[in-house]
């Protein structure tokens, strides 16, 4: 997966470098996996923590479910302020 940060990296070279970088060169290798179960504070206290802009949720098989951004996050947060 390729996130903000990732970009903000790639960005920071030589634009005539980055015309020719590929994906592979800019990603990130080591993800964040959570499971769907894991409550949402624990998941953002960790994203804030190591700076990621994603967590990957996974099955017990490690199998991809789907993706927890910070707009996912804000997205929440909204909700509960909308509910008060």
């Amino acid at each position: 997966m390729v996130t903000l940060l990732d970009l903000d990296f790639v960005e920071s070279f030589d634009i005539s470098s980055s015309e020719t970088m590929t994906v592979e060169e800019a990603m990130s290798t080591e993800l964040y996996l959570v499971k769907k179960q894991t409550p949402l504070a624990a998941v953002t206290k960790e994203m804030l923590a190591r700076s990621v802009s994603s967590a990957v949720i996974v099955d017990a098989n490690k199998h991809v479910e789907g993706v927890f951004s910070t707009v996912d996050a804000l997205r929440a947060l909204s909700d509960l302020l909308n509910e008060s």
